[in-house]
């Protein structure tokens, strides 16, 4: 999930997912290039459950997908 979706916050989007039942578990990472910002923050309280940094590598992108369930 991105901050900077057109028509909802991304805030909003994770706790749309993770409000449905079906979809509760799936996880919900947000890839931001402010990863210490306040909006990422509220993101990770909102349900998020891991936050990649868009300065990452290929390396931290498959390390990073490792850690999904």
């Amino acid at each position: 999930v991105d901050l900077g979706l057109p028509d909802m916050d991304g805030g909003d989007v994770i706790l749309a997912v993770k409000d449905k039942q079906r979809y509760a578990e799936t996880p919900v990472f947000v890839f931001s290039g402010l990863p210490e910002s306040y909006e990422v923050k509220k993101m990770l309280a909102s349900g998020a459950d891991g936050i990649l940094s868009k300065e990452c590598t290929d390396a931290d992108i498959v390390n990073f997908l490792k850690k999904i369930k």
